[in-house]
């Protein structure tokens, strides 16, 4: 048994032309490609608050929610989710916060007490507290909620000063009471 059969995480994507490309696994971990370089999907959802949607540098749009908890219904998995479904039904679901080490099995998506697909591919090995990765086929966003735009440069950052530290110096003498010296000095 090869590495790449104990874990499916580590097969390449290019054999599902419904998983977006700028979507992959880094550090055991999904990670989306921004104008500014890769984030982790879990960064990203612990950001937004268990439920977010998140739209890549090409303008692909990924849900992310929280797994709450996961029980056996009539020989299914049912997953429970947080966030509010939209009305877009998921075509794929992946683990993003870490490998699966089991192989994809249907189960049912829930959130909100509502089923947001009879059944779609997942680890069996999902468990509660696990952060998903849902994509529609539409190309629209299976949950509703916060957009975390990857795609923008951030405008009006401030620029970050490196290597210069001030300090202030300070006498401090028996008979005179401590004051502040006027001119800064650059460490």
């Amino acid at each position: 048994m090869t590495l790449r059969e104990t874990l499916p995480s580590l097969l390449s994507d290019t054999a599902d032309p419904l998983w977006p490309t700028d979507v992959h696994y880094r550090s055991g971990a999904l990670a989306a490609r921004g104008s500014d370089g890769d984030h982790l999907l879990t960064d990203l959802c612990d950001r937004a608050g268990d439920a977010a949607v998140v739209r890549t540098a090409s303008g692909t749009l990924v849900a992310i929610v929280r797994v709450v908890g996961v029980v056996h219904d009539h020989g299914l998995l049912r997953v429970v989710t947080t966030g509010t479904p939209s009305g877009s039904r998921p075509a794929r679901a992946r683990v993003a916060s870490r490998h699966a080490l089991a192989r994809p099995v249907p189960v049912r998506l829930c959130t909100a007490g509502v089923c947001l697909c009879p059944a779609v591919d997942l680890a069996a090995d999902v468990r509660a507290g696990d952060v998903l990765a849902l994509v529609s086929a539409a190309g629209g966003a299976p949950i509703a909620g916060p957009v975390i735009d990857l795609g923008v440069q951030p405008r009006g950052a401030e620029p970050v000063m490196v290597g210069t530290r001030v300090a202030r110096t300070y006498t401090v003498s028996p008979l005179v009471r401590p004051s502040a010296s006027l001119s800064p000095r650059v460490i």
